[in-house]
């Protein structure tokens, strides 16, 4: 059997507009697990994302998805809005391959980052507050 080693990228960008700076990052991993652990990894991803925007102070104004289909946060962080999206985990079928008798599939997951600072406070609240209308 080939071995193929797990993989990791990441990427930032940034950049200024008018009234606010931008930043952007985005992880992605390619790895081999079995298929019966997924639905637990991404509820695990997401339980800790929720905590982590806790711990450091975040307001979560929504929250979206499900283990199936990814999940959406956009939050308020002092003059900070930013929105983290944990993409569903996708299945490589045609890499599957048998490690010590059970079956584990290749899986390629993403998050992605993207949040504006506004140097006003006020600026972020009202950016905030049109975010939060339907």
């Amino acid at each position: 059997m080939q071995r193929v080693p797990p993989s990791h990228a990441a990427g930032t960008g940034s950049g200024a507009g008018k009234d606010f700076v931008t930043h952007q990052a985005s992880f992605s991993w390619f790895f081999a697990m079995r298929s019966d652990k997924l639905l637990p990894l991404i509820t695990a991803l997401n339980d800790d994302l929720a905590a982590q925007l806790s711990l450091n102070g975040a307001q979560i104004l929504s929250r979206s998805g499900d283990a199936r289909t990814g999940f959406h946060y956009d939050y308020s962080l002092g003059k900070s809005l930013g929105s983290v999206t944990i993409s569903p985990v996708s299945l490589d079928s045609v890499s599957n391959v048998r490690c010590r008798s059970r079956k584990v599939w290749w899986m390629w997951h993403e998050v992605e980052l993207a949040e504006k600072w506004y140097p006003k406070q006020q600026t972020a609240m009202q950016a905030s507050l049109n975010n939060s209308i339907p």
